[in-house]
């Protein structure tokens, strides 16, 4: 867990750290793929379009993994249905996350979970635009360890064929090189708000350029 102490830097030095970060950054097209808000914070600060729609939104993990083994998913057209009729409704109820857009990925169980959007044509609209702009050859695939995760699903993830991918976790995971522990949610049972530290560990920046090579 994040100390007082750590909080208050990282506020007070966040808006250096972000222009430096711009500074640096060549690669101002890449897709972010992400299964929480932490896509779009990498946006908000680098000053990033969005290429891709995983902003504003959350997946969870066993859905967000299954999405990314068979990403022709994605095409597919939105159904949305009542939050309280979601498969993961104890996990939504636990964290309060229980009036918000949610849909399903035609023709599977994949939920989608549009937690910061206020209705939803807005989602639809924005998915469907955001979704063709996806460049898989340029694209930074993140993952971290949520609730219903576990070292199993982390491996999983690891053993997919992208690029540029990286998984932040609360503990080193044997078997998944793609795992980046996060030392302040050591004691933590999973790893929220890792935007807030992700940079300390692993450079979006560096990785990002990396790409252009």
């Amino acid at each position: 867990m994040l100390s007082k102490r750590k909080k208050a830097w990282l506020s007070s030095t966040r808006a250096i750290r972000n222009l430096w970060g711009r500074m640096r950054l060549r690669n101002r097209r890449v897709s972010i793929i992400s299964n929480d808000c932490w896509g779009g914070r990498m946006c908000k600060f680098y000053h990033l379009p969005f290429q891709s729609p995983f902003i504003g939104l959350f997946i969870v993990g066993p859905d967000y993994v299954k999405l990314l083994e068979d990403t022709s998913v994605l095409s597919r057209d939105l159904e949305f249905f009542p939050v309280t009729d979601s498969k993961w409704m104890d996990y939504l109820t636990a964290v309060n996350q229980t009036s918000h857009p949610v849909a399903r990925l035609a023709g599977t169980d994949i939920e989608i979970h549009f937690l910061h959007y206020p209705d939803e044509a807005t989602a639809r609209a924005k998915w469907t635009r955001r979704v063709k702009r996806i460049d898989w050859n340029n694209a930074i695939v993140k993952f971290n360890q949520r609730d219903v995760c576990d070292d199993d699903l982390i491996r999983r993830f690891d053993r997919l064929p992208y690029r540029c991918k990286v998984c932040f976790t609360t503990h080193p995971v044997e078997g998944a090189a793609s795992a980046v522990p996060l030392p302040d949610y050591a004691s933590d049972p999973c790893v929220r708000l890792c935007w807030n530290v992700s940079n300390q560990h692993w450079s979006f920046v560096r990785h990002a350029n990396s790409l252009l090579k």
